[in-house]
């Protein structure tokens, strides 16, 4: 059984939608993982070259819209913030701060 919070949700393998709250008795394969977003959640995504790269070359913002209106039509803003990942400096908050929008 998988509890789904009230809002829209995707089923991130399928973008298969659900309205919560509900509860969803579905069956799954010992090496599937089942994964649900948020409709309006935006996911950062990167292409790695191997497991030890860092930093991507490419970083990419995945709007998820789980039958929300067009892309063309939405409107937003997000901040990413990233820290050296080597220590324990993002407790100091030295990172940089991206700052993304896509206007009306």
């Amino acid at each position: 059984m998988i509890w789904i919070p009230p809002g829209r949700w995707m089923r991130w393998q399928t973008a298969e939608t659900f309205q919560g709250p509900a509860v969803l008795t579905q069956n799954f394969s010992n090496v599937e993982m089942p994964v649900f977003v948020k409709a309006g959640a935006v996911i950062p995504l990167k292409d790695l070259k191997g497991v030890h790269e860092v930093a991507p070359r490419l970083l990419k913002l995945q709007v998820i819209r789980a039958g929300l209106a067009a892309v063309t039509t939405l409107q937003g803003n997000t901040t990413v913030y990233e820290d050296v990942s080597r220590d324990s400096t993002y407790y100091c908050l030295y990172l940089i701060a991206t700052r993304y929008s896509k206007p009306n």
